[in-house]
């Protein structure tokens, strides 16, 4: 898991350089935003996760790395669980997150533009 971060990382920046709008039906997508990027990496790594992730390990996890601050982390967090792409779950009274269906469309969606 560790090391498919970095690749993760590596597509989402070449995403980066993709515009919005139409061209001949096509639509293209843009990751200006680093929240984004962060919202793709939660995503990703709770796919790859066969089970529940606690919310502190995810957060150390991503803060070890130096990916993003904190703050940004449960913003991205918190967009995710609003727009029900990601459940939290109290497992022995902690937070768990998990992706939901919904959530697994919108990373598969993700890939589906990165391979334009």
């Amino acid at each position: 898991l560790k090391s498919t971060i970095p690749l993760l990382l590596k597509s989402l920046r070449r995403l980066s350089e993709i515009t919005f709008g139409k061209r001949k039906g096509q639509v293209i997508a843009m990751l200006q935003e680093p929240l984004t990027l962060y919202k793709l990496i939660l995503l990703y790594l709770l796919k790859r996760a066969a089970l529940p992730l606690s919310r502190q390990r995810i957060c150390d996890f991503i803060l070890d790395k130096g990916y993003t601050n904190y703050f940004l982390l449960n913003q991205a967090i918190g967009e995710l669980i609003d727009a029900g792409l990601v459940r939290e779950q109290s497992i022995n009274e902690r937070p768990h997150l998990t992706l939901t269906d919904e959530g697994a469309q919108t990373l598969a969606f993700s890939r589906q533009i990165s391979a334009m």
